[in-house]
C-alpha cells in the first residue's frame, strides 16, 4: 500500500483555477481544516481588539480567514480571485496599492517563499504599516525533520544555503523557496535589521510537528481515516503538546512575528 497518495496530479499550480480547488481541499479535509483554523486563531488573538483598523491577509488563496476574522480584508494576486468571491483585494505585495501608514497588521500564511522579491515587499509592508504595526507570517521551518520531509516529499524548493533572497523563477505559486523565511529573519537577521531598522522581528516560534503532515497538506491525501477525525485531532493535539520541548528540532513550521516601531 502506498503510502503518499496525492490528491491530484498533473495540476498546473500557476493556473487561476488552482485557488478553487485548494479552497475545496482545505474545507473537505478535516486535519487541514483543523491546522488552518489553529493558525487563523493565532492572528485573530494578534489584533484582538481593534476591529476598526485595516487588516489585511496578502495571498489568501484557498483559505477562510474571513469566516474566523470576519473584519479582514482577504487579497489575491489573481484578478479572477475577487470575481470568484475568493478576495476582497487585488494586491501586489511587491507593490502595494495602499497608502502610507493606513494599514494596522498583515497576515501571510505560506506566502513569504513565493515572493520573488522578499525586501521589496519589506519595503512596501513598512510604508504601508501604521506606527505599531504588525505582521503575522507562518512559514515553513528550518528544522532536521523539516529539511528532510521538504527535500523529499514536497515539489517545492527548500534551499536553506541559497545565497540570493530574489527568486527569479516565475509562476506565483510554483515559483518558491521554502526556506525563505528562515533565510531572512533567521540566517540573515543582522541583514534584515540593518536594512529595516524600524521594523523589529519580535518573535519567532517554532511549532506543528505531525499534524500538517497526517492531514497531506495540499499536495497529498490525508494519512489517517477522516471517520472520527475530531477524535483524531484532540489526540494529535496531544501529542504535539508533548512534543513540543523537540521544536527546534522537529517543527515543521514557524510563526514570525514583526513589529513597525
Amino acid at each position: 500500500m502506498k503510502l503518499l497518495n496525492k490528491q491530484f496530479t498533473n495540476i498546473n499550480l500557476d493556473h487561476p483555477d488552482t485557488t478553487v480547488l485548494h479552497a475545496r481541499i482545505i474545507k473537505t479535509n478535516p486535519f487541514l481544516n483543523h491546522w488552518y483554523l489553529k493558525q487563523y486563531a493565532k492572528y485573530k488573538t494578534l489584533i484582538d481588539g481593534n476591529t476598526t483598523g485595516l487588516h489585511i491577509e496578502l495571498g489568501s488563496g484557498g483559505g477562510f480567514l474571513k469566516e474566523v476574522v470576519p473584519f479582514v480584508k482577504t487579497s489575491s494576486i489573481l484578478e479572477g480571485d475577487k470575481d470568484k468571491g475568493l478576495a476582497d483585494l487585488i494586491l501586489n505585495a511587491e507593490n502595494l496599492d495602499l497608502k502610507d501608514n493606513s494599514v494596522d497588521s498583515f497576515f501571510m500564511l505560506d506566502v513569504f517563499h513565493h515572493l520573488k522579491n522578499p525586501e521589496k515587499f519589506l519595503s512596501e509592508a513598512n510604508r504601508c504599516l501604521k506606527k505599531n504595526g504588525v505582521i503575522l507570517m507562518i512559514e515553513p521551518a528550518n528544522t532536521i525533520f523539516s529539511r528532510f520531509l521538504y527535500k523529499k516529499f514536497h515539489h517545492e524548493l527548500f534551499d536553506e544555503k541559497a545565497n540570493d533572497w530574489n527568486n527569479k523563477a516565475k509562476g506565483h505559486l510554483s515559483a518558491s523557496n521554502q526556506a525563505l523565511g528562515y533565510i531572512v529573519f533567521e540566517r540573515d537577521r543582522s541583514i534584515f535589521k540593518n536594512n529595516f531598522p524600524n521594523m523589529e522581528i519580535e518573535q519567532i516560534k517554532k511549532h506543528t510537528f505531525v499534524q500538517y503532515i497526517l492531514s497531506g497538506g495540499l499536495t497529498y491525501k490525508p494519512l489517517l481515516s477522516i471517520n472520527l477525525a475530531e477524535v483524531k485531532n484532540k489526540i494529535i493535539n496531544c501529542f504535539e503538546i508533548l512534543i513540543y520541548p523537540f521544536k527546534n528540532l522537529l517543527s515543521t513550521h514557524m510563526d514570525i512575528y514583526i513589529k513597525k516601531k
